[in-house]
């Protein structure tokens, strides 16, 4: 049985750590105003300070502007 543990990591240890050939996949928990509703949710990579949907590869928003929910490191 697989159990889900949450811990607090800052997203720079947790992209410093993202395995060659991989990236760290998070969740969108908080928008803010400025961010568009369906971002609330979905699943997305970061890069360059900005989040990025996994269907269009364009980026939605700023990190600053979102909550994240580290998922996994998945492969690309």
């Amino acid at each position: 049985m697989n159990v889900t543990r949450s811990t607090f990591a800052s997203l720079d240890d947790i992209l410093a750590a993202t395995p060659p050939g991989r990236v760290a996949m998070f969740r969108v928990t908080r928008i803010s105003p400025n961010v568009e509703d369906w971002v609330c949710g979905e699943s997305v990579y970061v890069q360059d300070g900005k989040i990025f949907d996994f269907m269009t590869d364009e980026a939605q928003a700023y990190v600053t502007e979102v909550g994240l929910h580290f998922i996994d490191y998945i492969d690309c």
